[in-house]
């Protein structure tokens, strides 16, 4: 029996503009994030899912809703910056 293969996924390659590029790129450094595809999934989870008021999204802890930092973690709540 001969051996076949394994499939390999296809890359594909998007032309954007440059700016949507250099705004990709840093939205990924920015967000310690491995690729513009992660980007992208972020940005659209970000929009889709308005942030909770009060919510710590690196320990999920509830905070009161006019905290600016996070009272388990220490960091600085996103929705209120």
């Amino acid at each position: 029996m001969a051996k076949t293969k394994p499939k390999s996924h296809a890359s594909v390659s998007l032309r954007m503009p440059v700016e949507l590029k250099d705004a990709l790129e840093s939205y990924v450094a920015e967000h310690d994030l491995n690729s513009m595809s992660e980007a992208i999934i972020a940005i659209l989870v970000e929009k889709l899912n308005p942030p909770i008021p009060g919510l710590c999204l690196p320990c999920n802890y509830q905070n009161p809703v006019d905290a600016k930092f996070c009272c388990k973690c220490g960091k600085k709540l996103k929705i209120n910056q």
